[in-house]
Protein backbone atom coordinates (compact mmCIF):
# COMPACT_ATOMS: atom_id res chain seq x y z
CA UNK A 1 0.00 0.00 0.00
CA UNK A 2 1.29 3.43 -0.91
CA UNK A 3 2.02 5.76 1.90
CA UNK A 4 -0.50 8.45 2.75
CA UNK A 5 1.78 11.29 1.70
CA UNK A 6 2.88 9.72 -1.59
CA UNK A 7 -0.74 8.92 -2.39
CA UNK A 8 -1.75 12.48 -1.57
CA UNK A 9 0.93 13.85 -3.84
CA UNK A 10 0.21 11.47 -6.73
CA UNK A 11 -3.58 11.84 -6.59
CA UNK A 12 -4.03 15.51 -5.81
CA UNK A 13 -0.94 17.70 -5.65
CA UNK A 14 1.00 16.22 -8.57
CA UNK A 15 -1.76 16.68 -11.22
CA UNK A 16 -2.36 20.25 -10.06
CA UNK A 17 1.31 21.21 -10.02
CA UNK A 18 1.91 19.43 -13.34
CA UNK A 19 -0.38 21.96 -15.01
CA UNK A 20 1.64 24.82 -13.54
CA UNK A 21 5.08 23.23 -13.76
CA UNK A 22 7.65 25.07 -15.84
CA UNK A 23 8.66 23.48 -19.15
CA UNK A 24 11.49 20.99 -18.88
CA UNK A 25 14.82 22.59 -19.70
CA UNK A 26 18.29 21.18 -20.19
CA UNK A 27 19.40 22.51 -16.80
CA UNK A 28 16.79 20.29 -15.12
CA UNK A 29 18.29 17.26 -16.83
CA UNK A 30 21.95 18.15 -16.35
CA UNK A 31 21.60 19.34 -12.76
CA UNK A 32 18.37 17.74 -11.59
CA UNK A 33 17.11 18.11 -8.05
CA UNK A 34 16.37 14.80 -6.35
CA UNK A 35 13.43 14.94 -3.95
CA UNK A 36 13.62 11.37 -2.69
CA UNK A 37 17.20 10.82 -1.57
CA UNK A 38 15.99 10.14 1.96
CA UNK A 39 13.05 8.11 3.20
CA UNK A 40 10.42 10.32 4.81
CA UNK A 41 9.57 7.51 7.25
CA UNK A 42 13.05 7.40 8.77
CA UNK A 43 15.43 10.28 7.99
CA UNK A 44 12.46 12.50 7.17
CA UNK A 45 11.05 12.00 10.65
CA UNK A 46 14.43 12.71 12.24
CA UNK A 47 14.65 15.88 10.19
CA UNK A 48 11.13 17.08 11.01
CA UNK A 49 11.46 16.28 14.71
CA UNK A 50 14.70 18.21 15.16
CA UNK A 51 14.01 20.98 12.63
CA UNK A 52 10.31 21.63 13.13
CA UNK A 53 8.47 19.72 15.86
CA UNK A 54 10.69 20.62 18.83
CA UNK A 55 11.04 24.36 17.93
CA UNK A 56 7.30 24.55 17.13
CA UNK A 57 6.26 22.87 20.38
CA UNK A 58 8.50 24.98 22.62
CA UNK A 59 7.60 28.21 20.81
CA UNK A 60 3.94 27.74 21.68
CA UNK A 61 4.71 26.54 25.23
CA UNK A 62 6.87 29.59 25.84
CA UNK A 63 4.31 31.92 24.28
CA UNK A 64 1.16 30.69 26.00
CA UNK A 65 2.42 29.05 29.19
CA UNK A 66 5.29 31.42 29.98
CA UNK A 67 3.82 34.49 28.21
CA UNK A 68 6.89 35.15 26.06
CA UNK A 69 6.61 38.33 23.97
CA UNK A 70 4.11 39.89 26.39
CA UNK A 71 4.41 42.38 29.24
CA UNK A 72 3.39 39.66 31.70
CA UNK A 73 6.08 37.10 30.90
CA UNK A 74 6.73 34.61 33.71
CA UNK A 75 10.48 35.12 33.25
CA UNK A 76 12.07 38.10 31.51
CA UNK A 77 11.56 38.02 27.76
CA UNK A 78 15.29 38.16 27.08
CA UNK A 79 15.85 35.06 29.24
CA UNK A 80 12.95 33.21 27.62
CA UNK A 81 14.26 33.96 24.15
CA UNK A 82 17.76 32.88 25.17
CA UNK A 83 16.40 29.58 26.53
CA UNK A 84 14.29 29.05 23.41
CA UNK A 85 17.25 29.67 21.11
CA UNK A 86 19.34 27.26 23.22
CA UNK A 87 16.68 24.56 22.82
CA UNK A 88 16.55 25.17 19.07
CA UNK A 89 20.33 25.03 18.87
CA UNK A 90 20.52 21.74 20.79
CA UNK A 91 17.76 20.22 18.67
CA UNK A 92 19.51 21.21 15.44
CA UNK A 93 22.84 19.91 16.73
CA UNK A 94 21.25 16.54 17.50
CA UNK A 95 19.71 16.44 14.03
CA UNK A 96 23.01 17.35 12.40
CA UNK A 97 24.78 14.58 14.32
CA UNK A 98 22.15 11.97 13.45
CA UNK A 99 22.35 12.67 9.72
CA UNK A 100 26.13 12.96 9.76
CA UNK A 101 26.46 9.57 11.46
CA UNK A 102 24.08 7.84 9.06
CA UNK A 103 25.71 8.94 5.80
CA UNK A 104 28.19 11.78 5.88
CA UNK A 105 28.62 12.07 2.11
CA UNK A 106 24.91 12.04 1.30
CA UNK A 107 24.26 14.55 4.08
CA UNK A 108 26.75 16.96 2.52
CA UNK A 109 26.09 16.32 -1.16
CA UNK A 110 22.30 16.54 -0.82
CA UNK A 111 22.60 19.93 0.86
CA UNK A 112 20.49 18.80 3.83
CA UNK A 113 23.31 19.89 6.16
CA UNK A 114 22.75 23.51 5.06
CA UNK A 115 19.53 23.75 7.04
CA UNK A 116 21.24 22.77 10.28
CA UNK A 117 24.10 25.16 9.54
CA UNK A 118 21.50 27.87 8.94
CA UNK A 119 20.33 27.40 12.54
CA UNK A 120 23.61 26.59 14.28
CA UNK A 121 26.08 29.01 12.67
CA UNK A 122 24.14 32.29 13.23
CA UNK A 123 23.37 31.30 16.83
CA UNK A 124 27.01 30.55 17.62
CA UNK A 125 28.33 33.68 15.89
CA UNK A 126 25.66 35.83 17.58
CA UNK A 127 26.60 34.40 20.97
CA UNK A 128 30.27 35.27 20.44
CA UNK A 129 29.48 38.79 19.13
CA UNK A 130 27.03 39.50 21.97
CA UNK A 131 29.56 38.29 24.53
CA UNK A 132 32.29 40.52 23.09
CA UNK A 133 29.89 43.47 22.84
CA UNK A 134 28.78 43.00 26.45
CA UNK A 135 32.37 42.94 27.67
CA UNK A 136 32.94 46.14 25.71
CA UNK A 137 29.98 47.80 27.43
CA UNK A 138 27.60 47.73 24.44
CA UNK A 139 23.97 47.03 25.38
CA UNK A 140 20.67 46.88 23.49
CA UNK A 141 20.19 50.64 23.84
CA UNK A 142 23.50 51.44 22.20
CA UNK A 143 23.26 53.15 18.76
CA UNK A 144 25.56 50.51 17.28
CA UNK A 145 23.38 47.61 18.51
CA UNK A 146 21.17 47.53 15.36
CA UNK A 147 24.28 47.43 13.16
CA UNK A 148 25.79 44.63 15.22
CA UNK A 149 22.60 42.61 14.81
CA UNK A 150 22.37 43.07 11.05
CA UNK A 151 26.04 42.60 10.18
CA UNK A 152 26.34 39.59 12.49
CA UNK A 153 23.45 38.04 10.57
CA UNK A 154 25.07 38.96 7.24
CA UNK A 155 28.40 37.44 8.30
CA UNK A 156 26.72 34.23 9.49
CA UNK A 157 24.59 33.80 6.39
CA UNK A 158 27.51 34.47 4.04
CA UNK A 159 29.40 31.69 5.82
CA UNK A 160 26.39 29.37 5.43
CA UNK A 161 26.22 30.24 1.72
CA UNK A 162 29.90 29.43 1.30
CA UNK A 163 29.37 26.01 2.88
CA UNK A 164 26.27 25.41 0.76
CA UNK A 165 27.97 26.16 -2.55
CA UNK A 166 31.13 24.33 -1.57
CA UNK A 167 29.52 21.02 -0.58
CA UNK A 168 26.08 20.74 -2.21
CA UNK A 169 26.23 18.82 -5.49
CA UNK A 170 25.23 20.87 -8.55
CA UNK A 171 23.84 23.80 -6.56
CA UNK A 172 26.15 26.42 -8.04
CA UNK A 173 25.93 24.95 -11.55
CA UNK A 174 22.13 24.76 -11.38
CA UNK A 175 21.81 28.43 -10.44
CA UNK A 176 24.45 29.79 -12.85
CA UNK A 177 23.22 27.72 -15.78
CA UNK A 178 19.62 28.75 -15.15
CA UNK A 179 20.59 32.43 -15.11
CA UNK A 180 22.68 32.03 -18.24
CA UNK A 181 20.45 29.84 -20.41
CA UNK A 182 16.93 30.47 -19.10
CA UNK A 183 17.09 34.10 -18.03
CA UNK A 184 13.97 35.08 -20.01
CA UNK A 185 11.89 32.42 -18.26
CA UNK A 186 13.42 33.42 -14.92
CA UNK A 187 12.48 37.06 -15.52
CA UNK A 188 8.88 36.25 -16.47
CA UNK A 189 8.35 33.79 -13.61
CA UNK A 190 9.90 36.07 -11.00
CA UNK A 191 7.80 39.08 -12.04
CA UNK A 192 4.57 37.07 -11.98
CA UNK A 193 5.46 35.20 -8.78
CA UNK A 194 6.51 38.35 -6.92
CA UNK A 195 3.28 40.10 -7.95
CA UNK A 196 1.17 37.15 -6.77
CA UNK A 197 3.29 36.89 -3.61
CA UNK A 198 2.81 40.56 -2.75
CA UNK A 199 -0.88 40.51 -3.64
CA UNK A 200 -1.65 37.50 -1.45
CA UNK A 201 0.56 38.33 1.53
CA UNK A 202 0.11 42.09 1.66
CA UNK A 203 -3.30 42.43 0.00
CA UNK A 204 -5.60 39.44 0.30
CA UNK A 205 -4.34 38.37 3.71
CA UNK A 206 -4.89 41.79 5.26
CA UNK A 207 -8.32 42.08 3.67
CA UNK A 208 -9.44 38.68 4.98
CA UNK A 209 -8.11 39.09 8.51
CA UNK A 210 -8.79 42.80 8.95
CA UNK A 211 -9.82 43.71 12.51
CA UNK A 212 -9.00 40.23 13.83
CA UNK A 213 -6.15 39.06 16.13
CA UNK A 214 -4.43 37.72 12.99
CA UNK A 215 -4.41 41.08 11.22
CA UNK A 216 -1.20 42.96 10.52
CA UNK A 217 -2.31 46.16 12.22
CA UNK A 218 0.64 45.77 14.59
CA UNK A 219 4.10 45.03 13.25
CA UNK A 220 5.72 41.70 14.01
CA UNK A 221 8.79 41.78 16.26
CA UNK A 222 10.81 40.65 13.26
CA UNK A 223 9.69 43.64 11.17
CA UNK A 224 9.96 46.11 14.03
CA UNK A 225 13.50 44.96 14.80
CA UNK A 226 14.53 45.60 11.21
CA UNK A 227 13.08 49.12 11.26
CA UNK A 228 14.62 50.25 14.58
CA UNK A 229 17.60 51.92 12.94
CA UNK A 230 15.40 53.99 10.60
CA UNK A 231 13.61 56.00 13.28
CA UNK A 232 13.48 59.72 12.49
CA UNK A 233 15.15 60.68 15.76
CA UNK A 234 18.48 59.32 14.53
CA UNK A 235 21.00 61.33 12.43
CA UNK A 236 20.47 61.17 8.66
CA UNK A 237 23.91 59.63 8.00
CA UNK A 238 23.15 56.93 10.56
CA UNK A 239 19.81 56.14 8.91
CA UNK A 240 21.31 56.03 5.41
CA UNK A 241 24.02 53.59 6.44
CA UNK A 242 21.44 51.51 8.28
CA UNK A 243 19.27 51.49 5.14
CA UNK A 244 22.28 50.26 3.17
CA UNK A 245 22.83 47.53 5.75
CA UNK A 246 19.18 46.50 5.45
CA UNK A 247 19.53 46.33 1.68
CA UNK A 248 22.56 44.05 1.91
CA UNK A 249 20.81 41.73 4.35
CA UNK A 250 17.26 41.59 3.01
CA UNK A 251 18.01 41.74 -0.73
CA UNK A 252 21.52 40.43 -1.36
CA UNK A 253 22.08 37.82 1.35
CA UNK A 254 19.00 36.62 3.27
CA UNK A 255 16.73 35.59 0.36
CA UNK A 256 19.39 33.33 -1.16
CA UNK A 257 20.44 31.86 2.19
CA UNK A 258 16.88 31.33 3.41
CA UNK A 259 15.74 29.70 0.17
CA UNK A 260 18.70 27.32 0.03
CA UNK A 261 18.15 26.39 3.69
CA UNK A 262 14.36 26.28 3.92
CA UNK A 263 13.54 24.99 0.43
CA UNK A 264 16.57 23.36 -1.23
CA UNK A 265 17.80 21.70 1.98
CA UNK A 266 14.35 21.22 3.49
CA UNK A 267 12.77 19.20 0.68
CA UNK A 268 15.88 17.01 0.51
CA UNK A 269 15.79 16.30 4.24
CA UNK A 270 12.06 15.57 4.39
CA UNK A 271 12.12 13.19 1.42
CA UNK A 272 8.49 13.80 0.41
CA UNK A 273 6.99 16.58 -1.70
CA UNK A 274 3.61 16.86 0.01
CA UNK A 275 5.05 16.72 3.50
CA UNK A 276 7.84 19.05 2.45
CA UNK A 277 5.42 21.67 1.12
CA UNK A 278 3.36 21.72 4.32
CA UNK A 279 6.25 21.66 6.77
CA UNK A 280 8.47 24.20 5.00
CA UNK A 281 5.56 26.65 5.27
CA UNK A 282 5.20 25.95 8.99
CA UNK A 283 8.91 26.37 9.60
CA UNK A 284 8.97 29.64 7.65
CA UNK A 285 6.34 30.91 10.06
CA UNK A 286 8.38 29.82 13.08
CA UNK A 287 11.54 31.35 11.63
CA UNK A 288 9.97 34.81 11.60
CA UNK A 289 8.17 34.60 14.97
CA UNK A 290 10.92 33.17 17.17
CA UNK A 291 10.51 35.98 19.69
CA UNK A 292 7.04 34.64 20.54
CA UNK A 293 4.68 36.92 18.59
CA UNK A 294 2.90 33.91 17.11
CA UNK A 295 -0.18 35.96 16.22
CA UNK A 296 1.79 36.91 13.09
CA UNK A 297 2.70 33.35 12.16
CA UNK A 298 -0.09 32.71 9.65
CA UNK A 299 1.10 35.49 7.36
CA UNK A 300 4.59 33.99 7.23
CA UNK A 301 3.15 30.48 6.79
CA UNK A 302 1.28 31.75 3.74
CA UNK A 303 4.55 33.18 2.39
CA UNK A 304 6.28 29.84 3.03
CA UNK A 305 3.49 27.99 1.23
CA UNK A 306 3.87 30.25 -1.82
CA UNK A 307 7.65 29.85 -1.91
CA UNK A 308 7.39 26.09 -1.39
CA UNK A 309 4.95 25.87 -4.32
CA UNK A 310 7.36 27.82 -6.51
CA UNK A 311 10.09 25.31 -5.62
CA UNK A 312 7.89 22.41 -6.77
CA UNK A 313 6.67 24.21 -9.89
CA UNK A 314 10.27 24.99 -10.89
CA UNK A 315 11.25 21.30 -10.49
CA UNK A 316 13.43 21.99 -7.46
CA UNK A 317 15.32 24.91 -8.98
CA UNK A 318 16.01 27.30 -6.11
CA UNK A 319 16.97 30.09 -8.54
CA UNK A 320 13.31 31.01 -8.98
CA UNK A 321 12.68 31.01 -5.23
CA UNK A 322 15.71 33.13 -4.49
CA UNK A 323 14.88 35.86 -7.02
CA UNK A 324 11.16 35.87 -6.19
CA UNK A 325 11.96 36.22 -2.50
CA UNK A 326 14.50 38.97 -3.19
CA UNK A 327 12.08 40.86 -5.46
CA UNK A 328 9.31 40.69 -2.87
CA UNK A 329 11.69 41.95 -0.18
CA UNK A 330 12.79 44.77 -2.49
CA UNK A 331 9.18 45.91 -2.94
CA UNK A 332 8.60 45.85 0.82
CA UNK A 333 11.90 47.68 1.41
CA UNK A 334 11.02 50.41 -1.09
CA UNK A 335 7.65 50.92 0.64
CA UNK A 336 9.40 51.03 4.02
CA UNK A 337 11.99 53.58 2.85
CA UNK A 338 9.29 55.77 1.30
CA UNK A 339 7.63 55.98 4.72
CA UNK A 340 10.83 56.53 6.70
CA UNK A 341 12.62 59.11 4.52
Amino acid sequence: MKSFFNTGFNNYLKPFLAKLQLPLRKVNQDYSYRFYLYSWKTEGMIFLTTALLIPFLFLFIFRFALKMSTDASVIGNSYLQLIYWAITLVSSTVGFYQFYQRDKQLFLRSGTFVFYCFIIVPNLISFVIILIASLAGVDNNSPIAPFLTIWTQILAEVLVLYLAFHYTTNLKNRILTTLKENWVMVLIVVIISAAVFFGLVQGAYQAIFKNTPLSLNNQSNNQQGLEDGLETGRPLVYRIFYAFSLFVLTILVAPLCEEIATRNAWFAGVGNKTLGLITTALFFGILHTQTGDVEHILNYVLAGLILGSIFLISRGNVTYNWLTHATYNLIVLIVMFSQKF
